[in-house]
């Protein structure tokens, strides 16, 4: 009685894109097809698949290099499936600070306008930092480093030499911002998202 052969697909996240290895699963099957995709080109959506499993690369740092999801493809089963978002999906925010409009490539391009502004308004400096986001975490310091003397994740550096956390998810960014102008004075519709 012949055996019908699972492929299963290797989908692995790096910095550079989302990589993808195909094997058959038996043991003396090599394997078949491996590709990588940058983040830019990918199609806008998946089949679905079935997880079997899921293996994080953390680095010394304590940071997420990459991100292995081990699928099955079942075709038969639609509720079985991971939804990757392409980046095409995602389009420039737009936004309005101080009745100026901005278009953001990336979301914490609004945190570092938000910043920009207070910078050229006298506001923001090295008197004035480091400013706070939670118990842990500064919004912009000084130096890259947070309260717990953990490095930014992600800084940006600003006009002024002051740094940006610039990890953030969209909502905290928003909030980050709202944050800033609060904290020196500006009222919360000085800034507005379309």
């Amino acid at each position: 009685m012949k055996r019908s052969k699972k492929k299963t697909q290797k989908i692995v996240f790096t910095k550079d894109g989302i990589h993808f290895d195909e094997v058959i699963d038996n043991p003396f099957d090599v394997q078949t097809k491996s590709k990588t995709i940058k983040y830019e080109k990918l199609p806008r959506s998946f089949p679905p698949l079935l997880l079997k499993s899921i293996k994080p690369k953390i680095s010394d740092k304590n940071v997420l290099e990459s991100l292995t999801l081990i699928v099955y493809k079942d075709e038969k089963n639609k509720k079985s499936k991971i939804v990757i978002k392409s980046a095409k999906e995602n389009k420039n925010k737009t936004f309005i600070l101080n009745g100026k409009e901005y278009k953001a490539k990336n979301e914490y391009e609004i945190l570092k306008e938000t910043c920009e502004f207070l910078i050229r308004e006298g506001k923001l400096n090295a008197n004035t930092v480091p400013i706070e986001s939670g118990h842990i975490r500064y919004i912009v310091n000084v130096k890259p480093v947070h309260k717990n003397d953990e490095g930014f994740f992600s800084p940006q550096k600003l006009s002024n030499g002051l740094y940006m956390e610039a990890h953030n998810s969209y909502e905290s960014t928003i909030k980050n911002s709202m944050l800033l102008l609060k904290k020196f004075g500006y009222p919360k519709d000085i800034l507005k998202i379309k």
